[in-house]
């Protein structure tokens, strides 16, 4: 038995009992449970799970989906964090058995061992430092990144959304940032890299009519393709494309590469300030409300889907930071609706959804 004690000696943590099973599907890998005493009235974290706060009495499944973000760090009250070094579904179960001490148990469905860490500090900031000096500092963005956003499903075209930013203007009220989302690619075919001129005939001039307005300009992009489009041919051609899906494989480098190539070539050259990479769950055509995604029978570049399931995001913010930053010292803004442990590390907002 492994217990961390605080400096007065007060108990924090009791690693009680651990098991590793085989995985019945993944040849080398295990199944593992773990189990801990801990301390604390209240336990936060693990992403995001609308409905959800404290998750003491609670139990969660990390899994990343449309409204849930599966970030595998657990936060006491009591001044210190598990963070479970897990990228498979994982679900944790937190039962209080008594006065500010809980049962905690972790499960994930595929791994090489147990691993975790203790993270205290004993204020919650210096529990963050933690974190951040493990998994990543996050860089700062942009003055502009601080300001109003504006954003609606969808500005259907280059004139709507000019005409609602000078509008914003005339009105007077404050403005640093106006999204383009989805569907802008028309006839082009799902997330083509493209801009359907029927709708937006001129996008250089939109944009530069954005920032003469002294704004900025996101755009949603997403990591699936239609088959139609001369993206999914050329990263099909390349063996770019996840087996049983038509979304990209950014643990592939090359792919990821390419994947920023289209960014630059289709936005970036033409004065667009961020990034929306929207579906980094990744949504694989399932519908968003999906429980599974065929990102888990999938094999990536790097392994198993199955064993790498909730990274996804993590790796195409990390093509996208990495690609702008080889090519401009501009300070990068991605949006996204997806995250994992060390994400921030990539300029990566996370959104929030409330589904009503």
């Amino acid at each position: 038995v492994v217990s961390f004690e605080d400096s007065h000696g007060r108990l924090l943590l009791r690693d009680e009992n651990r098991n590793l099973l085989a995985n019945k599907d993944l040849e080398n890998f295990y199944t593992i449970t773990q189990e801990f005493t801990a301390t604390g009235h209240g336990f936060y974290g693990l992403g995001q799970h609308p409905g959800f706060y404290n998750y003491n009495g609670s139990e969660i499944t990390l899994i990343q989906r449309n409204w849930d973000v599966a970030i595998p760090i657990l936060v006491s009250s009591s001044g210190y964090a598990i963070m479970w070094d897990n990228y498979s579904m994982t679900r944790v179960k937190i039962e209080k058995i008594g006065h500010a001490t809980s049962r905690v148990k972790w499960w994930s469905e595929a791994a090489e061992g147990i691993d975790y860490y203790l993270l205290y500090g004993p204020s919650l900031d210096e529990v963050i430092a933690a974190y951040r000096w493990l998994t990543g500092p996050a860089p700062l963005l942009p003055k502009w990144a601080y300001g109003y956003w504006q954003s609606r499903e969808r500005y259907k075209s280059q004139e709507e959304l000019v005409a609602v930013a000078r509008e914003f203007r005339r009105r007077g009220i404050p403005i640093d940032v106006i999204v383009q989302d989805w569907m802008y690619w028309g006839k082009y075919g799902w997330n083509a890299f493209k801009f359907d001129e029927e709708s937006y005939p001129d996008p250089r001039k939109m944009v530069e009519d954005i920032h003469a307005l002294d704004m900025h300009m996101l755009i949603s992009i997403w990591p699936i393709f239609g088959e139609e489009t001369q993206v999914y041919k050329e990263m099909l051609k390349r063996g770019f494309i996840l087996p049983g899906t038509r979304c990209y494989d950014p643990y592939n480098s090359e792919a990821g590469q390419l994947y920023w190539e289209y960014i630059k070539n289709s936005f970036f050259n033409i004065g667009v300030d961020g990034w929306w990479l929207d579906a980094t769950e990744p949504e694989t055509g399932l519908g968003w409300s999906s429980f599974y995604t065929p990102m888990r029978e999938t094999r990536t570049a790097m392994g198993p889907g199955a064993y790498y399931l909730n990274t996804f995001s993590l790796m195409t913010t990390k093509a996208v930071y990495e690609g702008q930053r080889s090519v401009s010292d501009k300070r990068v803004v991605v949006l996204t609706r997806s995250s994992f442990l060390g994400q921030q590390r990539y300029s990566a907002i996370t959104l929030s959804l409330i589904h009503i």
